[in-house]
């Protein structure tokens, strides 16, 4: 329900009670992201994954954490798995494009944008953020 911060010190005593608790790991990282504890959710994404290798969730959550703190090559080391893991999902290509465009690469970034379009239902909240997005990069700045 968006409660980020009330849920966060539930997710603490149950990672308390249970160090290898993957949703709570997963969950805990995602809540962190949410509040722009980036470092924090990175960690409790990463122990997640180490439990739990093949959890695309929170693998994307993490390369999502890794993208905002600047850190695009590990981002990019996420994203790349989950390219393989997941060919048709936008949310990963976004992020590619986002990483892209932090990378200072605009014209891969457009190629990223461009190729989550239609996988995104049209006229949704997401694919007017890509278009708007795609838009923006494509406007020439005076």
């Amino acid at each position: 329900y968006g409660l980020y911060a009330d849920a966060l010190p539930l997710l603490e005593l149950a990672i308390s009670e249970n160090q290898s608790d993957v949703m709570a790991l997963a969950n805990h990282g995602f809540t962190c992201l949410q509040l722009g504890r980036l470092g924090e959710a990175t960690n409790s994404l990463s122990r997640a994954l180490e439990l739990d290798p093949k959890n695309q969730v929170a693998r994307l959550n993490r390369a999502i954490a890794f993208t905002r703190a600047k850190q695009y090559d590990s981002a990019l080391a996420d994203y790349d798995i989950l390219r393989v893991e997941l060919p048709n999902a936008y949310q990963v290509r976004y992020g590619l494009g986002e990483t892209a465009l932090g990378k200072g690469d605009t014209n891969g970034a457009i190629e990223h944008f461009k190729s989550c379009l239609p996988l995104v239902p049209a006229g949704s909240r997401d694919y007017l953020q890509i278009s708007n997005r795609l838009a923006e990069l494509k406007t020439p700045k005076p």
